[in-house]
């Protein structure tokens, strides 16, 4: 018998055995970290694919850095695949979903604090299925560590990653991509300036992404947490309001006729006469309703914003506006 079929016959449940290969044996490796940190509470067992002229890749070294800090000796390197274990599928699944009873069934926020990092704390310490691993030293930040959260976030815990400022998002399209075709609920909360620009051609075209201002983000932080989707959303240091949130919304900040004027928290330009004003709390997917009915021309001073519309749906190409209110608009 094989290795792996060994370690099966000895295996009882709950415990599993499981193998893990992809084009690129990095990214097996961090989504076999991520389920052996899992099977290890099971005394479980998790195998890679990583073919010995791979074991020098980036994203290898840093994912076996990441098993050494979380001290995984259930996790095993093979080179080549035993078929006495299938891999696992890299591709959508039915998954068991996370409920946090404490959020309520009609999402409106309930925490009596004013900033996302205290409601996260005060969450999973009444929510035991809540994993807050920004606040463990041991994950890190990296590729791996997303790869790996991922699929603990698959297998049972709602992992909740708050990433600090600077985070290379742009630098992760790959493994955001494979996350969303896999569907691995994991929620990313990252600044609002590391958000990659245009998001549905950085990986982020699965995704639901949303950037909500002081009034939405207690609605957005609810719903991201209740729900069996992977969510990015790019979350203010502090909130006000308590109101229910839901993707594809939009907030109406001035109403008018001339026009629409669209934005974003990142960037809200001054009211116009004349012109409405309206605030994208969803990015991915769109709020298709409020953009088509609202009056036209469609007007932003985002560049990175007009991308993005434009890339998505050809009837959302706005004319670029200048930032400041005193200035003509373009005709």
């Amino acid at each position: 018998m094989s290795e792996l079929a060994d370690l099966v016959a000895c295996t009882s449940f709950p415990g599993r055995v499981r193998q893990f290969a992809a084009p690129d044996p990095g990214q097996a490796l961090a989504l076999a970290v991520g389920a052996a940190w899992i099977e290890h509470q099971r005394s479980g067992h998790v195998a890679a694919i990583v073919p010995p002229d791979r074991r020098g890749d980036q994203l290898v070294r840093e994912a076996l850095a990441l098993a050494g800090r979380l001290g995984l000796p259930n996790l095993l390197l093979l080179s080549h695949a035993d078929p006495a274990v299938p891999c696992e599928d890299l591709g959508p699944r039915e998954r068991q979903p996370v409920r946090l009873g404490s959020l309520g069934r009609d999402l409106v926020p309930r925490w009596n604090v004013d900033t996302p990092a205290a409601a996260l704390g005060y969450t999973a310490a009444v929510e035991p299925l809540l994993m807050l691993p920004a606040r463990d030293p041991r994950w890190g930040l990296g590729r791996a560590t997303l790869m790996a959260l991922a699929w603990i976030a698959g297998d049972g815990r709602r992992v909740a990653w708050e990433l600090p400022a600077g985070t290379p998002l742009d630098a992760w399209t790959s493994e955001l991509a494979l996350i969303g075709r896999m569907q691995l609920p994991i929620k990313l909360y990252c600044d609002a300036a590391d958000l990659p620009w245009p998001p549905a051609r950085c990986g982020l075209s699965r995704w639901w992404v949303a950037m909500p201002d002081a009034t939405d983000a207690g609605g957005v932080l609810t719903w991201s947490l209740a729900g069996e989707e992977c969510v990015l959303a790019a979350m203010p240091t502090a909130w006000s309001g308590h109101e229910a949130w839901l993707p594809g919304s939009a907030r109406r900040l001035a109403d008018g006729d001339a026009g629409t004027m669209l934005c974003t928290a990142a960037r809200i330009p001054p009211t116009r006469n004349g012109l409405g004003l309206l605030q994208l709390t969803s990015l991915l997917p769109l709020p298709i309703t409020e953009l088509t009915q609202a009056a036209q021309p469609l007007l932003t001073s985002d560049e990175n914003l007009a991308r993005h519309l434009a890339d998505l749906d050809p009837r959302l190409r706005c004319t670029l506006a200048p930032t400041s209110a005193t200035t003509d608009l373009p005709r």
